[in-house]
C-alpha cells in the first residue's frame, strides 16, 4: 500500500460521491393524494421485477418483457427474464415509470398488483407492459409515468396456460453459470443435488472449490472462505446440515467488497429457494460405514418451521472420524560439525507413531426470524458445539547412529472443548424509500478448551540399564522446555521409567458489533457505508502469565456503478486495531486501509465478459499461533505460539475472462498474489536433538500464475467441471528467519481439480471428483497431501427418499493427510501423516427430506443481494 495510488485515490472518489448525494436533494412529496418520491432528472428510468408460477412460487425464466407506450402500438424497449426470475428495463427519462398502487388485485403489502382497470391520476401518461410466454397466459400491466428513477415492481405471478395440443416433447437445457456485475452465479442441476449428500458435499461441484476429507472448504488454493446462507453469515459446519434440494444457487465474490471483514478472502452465498407462509420441513441424513477402520461419518437433521410473520428452525449435524494413523518422522544430519543426537554420535533418527484418531463433534444449530412488515425483520441465530479429538497409541524410535537402538513410548490424549455462539441481526428496507436499507447485527462467540496430552517411556532396548535408561529418557521427555509450562512438566520417574505431560486450559471469548447502511447515491449509483467494533480476549490457566487481548474499530464506504456496459466497485475500509499483553497495560496500536477496486465489463446481448480487480485482505493469528506455551506434537518435537504475532496481509491484482458457450461456462484468470509477513512455524533442532518450533510473522511469498476453470455440459444430464492452477512462488525469509539459515526459495507449483456428474434416468446417478497439488511453499517447509478422489452413486427412492454409496481411494490402503519436508542449517526433516484403509473404504448413505406448506411465497421480491455481515467465528482446532 505504501507504493501504490489506490488508498489515495478511492477515499477522494468516496468524499466526491458523499457530494453528489447532497447535491440531489431528494425529498417525498404527494401526487394525487398517494405518496410518491420527486427525483432530479436522469439519463435512464429502470423498470425492475421478478416472474414467479402463482401456483407452485418457483422462478419463471426466459420470459419476453416488452414495454410499450400507451397506445400499445409502438415499441420502447424489451428484454427476458433471468434463470431467477428477475428482469430489469431501462427506458429513456422522459418515459419515467411508477406503477399505480390503487389496483384492485393487491395481493401483498410489498406488492399491490398491476392490472387495475382505473386510473386515479389520469393527468399521468399511461405506459404497457407486456409480459409474454408460451406456458403462461400473457399479462398486460399499465403504468403511470411521475419522475421516479427506479420502478420495483416486486413479485409477479404468472398464471400457467392451458395448452391444447396432439403431442409435445419439449428438451430444455438450463445454463450452468452466468457472470452478474459483482459475482460469479452457479445453478445447482437436479443430478447434482441427488448425489451430494450435504450443502457441503455439493460444493465439490463447484469449479475452484475444494472439499478435504474433514469437510473443509477452500478455494482456488487455501483463500479464506466466507460462507452465507441467503445473505446471512454461517459457519462451515452449518452447509453440512442443508439438504441440497433446498439449495437454489450458489454465488461466488471473487473481490469482497469492503464491507466484509478484512480476512475474507472470497465469499459464496448459498441461495435457497424460497418457502411458503406456513410449512413444516425437514431432512434426515444418515451414514453407515461398511468397515470399523475407517468411520467417516457425518449424520445431520434440521426442522423448520414456519406460520405467518414467524419463522423458526432447529438442525444437529455431527462429525465423526475414527481412524488408524501412522505417523512417520525422518531426522538425518547433513553437517558433521553440529551436536549429535543424545551426545551419542548419533547422524539420524526415525520414529513411528502407530494411534487411533478418536474425533467427534456435535454442533446444534437454532434460530428464529420475525417479519414486522414493510421489509423490517428482526432474526436470533445460535449454536452450541462440543467436540473431541484425541491420539492414543504407540511411539517407535530408532536411532541409526549410536549406543540405543529402539524406544517405546506409549502417548495417551484427554481432549475436551466447548464452544457457544449467539446472534441477532435486524434489518430495515422499507418498500418506497428509494433502495435504502439498513443493517444491525450483534455476535458473541465463547470457546473453551481442555487438552491433556501424557508420553510414558515403556521401554529402551539394545543394553541400557536403569541409570542409563533414565538419563535417555529425560531427553526424550523434553524435561528442559516442559518444566517452564506452568502446569506442564516432568511427572518424575516411576520404575525406571519416564512421563511428561503437556496440560492447555484455554478460555477464548470476542465479541462483535456491525452497521451497515445502503442507499442510492445518484442513477445507478449505490453507496454502502457501515462501522464495526470487536475484540477478543484469551487466557490459559496452564500459563498463568499469558493474558491477551485485542480490538478492532473499523469503517468502510463502496460505491457501486451498475450499467449495461459496465459496473464499477470501488471501497476502502478503514481499520484500527490494538493489543494488550500480559499483565501490562501497554497498547500496541495501527491503523490500516483496505482498498479494493473492481471493473467488470460486458457488452449487451455478447456471450464475454472481461473483469479487473484488486483487493487487499489479511490473517489474523489464532489462538493456538498466539499462546505461548510448548505442547508436544511427539516426544521429540513441540512447539508453541507467540503472543507478538501480528497480522498477514495479501494484496492481490487479477485479470479475468469470462466465456459463456451455449448452456456452459469457462473462465480465465491471470493473478498476482503477495502475501507479506506470513505467519509460519519456524523450526530449530536442539542440542538435545529434538525440535523446537516457534510462530513466527518469518516473511513474504510472492505468486504470479494463470488458472482455468469452468462448468460444462454434457448434454440434459451431464456436466463436467474443471480446475487448473498454474504459478511461479518466490518465497522472501525476513531477517531473522535468514539467521536460521533458511535460503531464499523459487518453484512453480500447480493445482488441479475436475469434478464429474451424470444421471441414468429413474433416480440413478452417478459422480465423482479429484484434486491434486504439488506441494505448498511455506518459508521454511514444504506441506503436501495425496491426490484425493471420491466416486458417488445414488438413487432415489419414493417421495423424498435416496440411498447411495461413495467409495474413496480404492487400493490405495493409504492416504497422506498432512505431510511436510524441512531443510535447515545443520539437518533434514521429513514426516507424512498416513490415514491407513481398507482395500475399498466404502461408506453408505441414507437420506429422507418432507415437506408440507400452503399459502404464496412468504419473503419479498426485493434485492437477493443484501449483506447481512454476522460474526460467527469458526473454532480452531489442533491436529487433523
Amino acid at each position: 500500500m505504501k507504493n501504490s495510488l489506490i488508498p489515495a485515490v478511492i477515499p477522494a472518489l468516496i468524499l466526491l460521491a458523499a457530494g453528489v448525494l447532497s447535491a440531489t436533494g431528494q425529498s417525498s412529496t404527494a401526487i394525487a393524494g398517494r405518496p410518491t418520491m420527486s427525483h432530479s432528472p436522469a439519463s435512464f428510468q429502470v423498470i425492475s421485477g421478478t416472474l414467479v408460477d402463482a401456483e407452485d412460487g418457483q422462478p419463471v425464466p426466459y420470459v419476453h418483457i416488452a414495454l410499450y407506450d400507451s397506445t400499445g402500438v409502438h415499441l420502447l424497449t424489451g428484454t427476458t427474464s433471468g434463470p431467477d426470475g428477475y428482469f430489469r428495463l431501462e427506458v429513456p427519462a422522459t418515459d419515467t415509470l411508477e406503477k399505480n398502487i390503487h389496483s384492485p388485485d393487491t395481493q401483498d403489502q410489498d406488492d399491490p398488483g398491476f392490472t387495475a382497470s382505473e386510473w386515479k391520476n389520469p393527468g399521468l401518461t399511461l405506459i404497457r407492459l407486456q409480459i409474454r410466454s408460451v406456458a403462461y397466459e400473457t399479462l398486460d400491466i399499465r403504468l403511470e409515468t411521475d419522475g421516479a428513477p427506479h420502478t420495483g415492481l416486486g413479485v409477479i405471478r404468472l398464471q400457467p396456460a392451458l395448452l391444447h395440443h396432439e403431442e409435445a416433447v419439449i428438451r430444455a437445457v438450463p445454463v450452468h453459470a452466468r457472470t452478474e456485475s459483482d459475482r460469479t452465479v452457479y445453478y445447482i442441476r437436479e443430478e447434482l443435488k441427488q448425489i451430494s449428500s450435504s450443502g457441503t458435499d455439493l460444493m465439490r461441484y463447484i469449479p475452484g472449490f475444494r472439499v478435504d476429507i474433514m469437510q473443509n472448504i477452500a478455494f482456488e488454493g487455501g483463500r479464506e472462505v466466507l460462507i452465507l446462507v441467503d445473505n446471512r453469515e454461517r459457519d462451515r459446519s452449518f452447509l453440512n446440515q442443508l439438504h441440497p434440494d433446498d439449495i437454489r444457487q450458489v454465488e461466488v465474490l471473487h473481490t469482497p467488497p469492503a464491507r466484509y471483514d478484512a480476512e475474507t478472502g472470497v465469499v459464496i452465498n448459498i441461495v435457497l429457494h424460497d418457502k411458503p407462509a406456513s410449512y413444516i420441513a425437514g431432512h434426515l441424513n444418515l451414514d453407515a460405514p461398511t468397515s470399523t477402520s475407517e468411520m467417516y461419518l457425518f449424520p445431520s437433521y434440521n426442522l423448520h418451521y414456519g406460520r405467518g410473520n414467524l419463522r423458526a428452525f432447529t438442525s444437529w449435524n455431527g462429525e465423526f472420524s475414527f481412524f488408524d494413523i501412522e505417523e512417520n518422522s525422518s531426522l538425518n544430519e547433513v553437517e558433521a560439525d553440529i551436536p549429535s543426537l543424545y551426545g551419542m554420535g548419533s547422524t539420524g533418527r526415525q520414529t513411528i507413531g502407530q494411534m487411533r484418531q478418536n474425533y467427534w463433534s456435535h454442533r446444534f444449530h437454532y434460530g428464529l426470524d420475525y417479519d414486522f412488515g414493510e421489509r423490517s425483520e428482526l432474526s436470533y441465530y445460535g449454536w452450541t458445539n462440543p467436540w473431541s479429538n484425541e491420539h492414543n497409541g504407540m511411539v517407535i524410535s530408532s536411532d541409526n547412529g549410536g549406543y540405543m537402538e529402539r524406544s517405546h513410548i506409549d502417548r495417551r490424549d484427554e481432549d475436551r472443548n466447548i464452544a457457544i455462539y449467539h446472534s441477532l441481526h435486524y434489518r430495515l428496507a422499507p418498500a418506497r424509500t428509494g433502495g435504502h436499507e439498513f443493517n444491525f447485527s450483534a455476535g458473541y462467540h465463547q470457546l473453551e478448551t481442555h487438552n491433556h496430552i501424557r508420553y510414558d517411556l515403556i521401554s529402551v532396548t539394545d543394553g541400557f540399564d536403569a541409570s542409563i535408561n533414565s538419563g535417555v529418557a529425560g531427553k526424550f521427555g523434553n524435561a528442559e522446555i516442559f518444566n517452564n509450562a506452568g502446569k506442564s512438566g516432568n511427572a518424575g520417574n516411576s520404575g525406571g521409567g519416564y512421563r511428561h505431560e503437556t496440560i492447555t486450559e484455554s478460555f477464548q471469548r470476542s465479541y462483535r458489533l456491525k452497521a451497515d447502511w445502503s442507499l442510492p447515491v445518484w442513477h445507478q449509483v449505490r453507496m454502502h457505508t457501515g462501522v464495526l467494533a470487536g475484540g477478543q480476549s484469551i487466557r490459559d490457566a496452564a500459563i498463568p502469565d499469558f493474558r491477551y487481548r485485542d480490538e478492532i474499530l473499523a469503517a468502510h464506504s463502496s460505491l457501486i456503478h451498475d450499467s449495461r456496459i459496465i459496473n464499477m466497485q470501488a471501497g476502502i475500509r478503514t481499520e484500527y486495531f490494538s493489543r494488550r499483553q500480559g499483565s501490562s497495560e501497554a497498547q500496541n496500536g495501527s491503523v490500516t486501509l483496505f482498498p479494493d477496486v473492481s471493473l467488470h465489463f460486458k457488452l449487451p446481448e455478447r456471450p464475454h465478459s472481461v473483469r479487473l480487480a484488486y483487493s487487499t485482505s489479511l490473517v489474523r493469528p489464532h489462538l493456538y499461533q498466539l499462546r505461548p506455551g510448548p505442547v508436544a506434537d511427539n516426544p521429540y518435537s513441540v512447539h508453541s505460539g507467540n503472543p507478538a504475532l501480528g497480522p498477514a496481509t495479501t494484496r492481490e491484482l487479477t485479470l479475468q475472462y469470462h466465456r459463456m458457450f451455449g448452456d456452459s461456462y469457462l473462465t480465465a484468470k491471470v493473478f498476482s498474489r503477495q502475501e507479506s509477513d506470513a505467519i509460519h512455524r519456524l523450526t530449530t533442532l536442539n542440542t538435545a536433538g529434538y525440535f523446537d518450533s516457534v510462530m513466527y510473522n518469518a516473511g513474504d511469498i510472492r505468486q504470479l500464475g494463470l488458472q482455468l476453470s469452468g462448468n460444462i455440459g454434457l448434454g440434459i444430464r451431464s456436466g463436467i467441471q474443471p480446475f487448473v492452477k498454474v504459478a511461479d512462488v518466490r518465497t522472501g525469509p525476513h531477517a531473522y528467519s535468514l539467521e536460521m539459515g533458511i535460503p531464499r526459495r523459487h518453484t512453480l507449483s500447480w493445482e488441479t481439480g475436475l469434478s464429474a456428474y451424470t444421471g441414468f434416468g429413474n433416480g440413478y446417478t452417478l459422480a465423482a471428483s479429484l484434486h491434486y497439488a504439488t506441494p505448498l511453499i511455506e518459508i521454511q517447509r514444504s506441506v503436501y497431501e495425496s491426490a484425493m478422489y471420491l466416486v458417488s452413486v445414488g438413487k432415489t427412492v419414493g417421495s423424498g427418499g435416496y440411498i447411495g454409496a461413495t467409495s474413496g481411494l480404492p487400493l490405495m490402503r493409504k492416504f497422506t493427510y498432512h505431510g511436510y519436508r524441512m531443510e535447515a542449517s545443520g539437518f533434514e526433516s521429513r514426516t507424512d501423516g498416513n490415514i491407513l484403509l481398507s482395500a475399498v473404504p466404502l461408506w453408505i448413505s441414507f437420506r429422507y427430506r418432507f415437506s408440507r406448506g400452503n399459502g404464496q411465497d412468504q419473503r419479498n421480491g426485493g434485492d437477493r443481494r443484501r449483506m447481512d455481515d454476522e460474526i460467527a467465528p469458526p473454532p480452531v482446532r489442533k491436529g487433523f
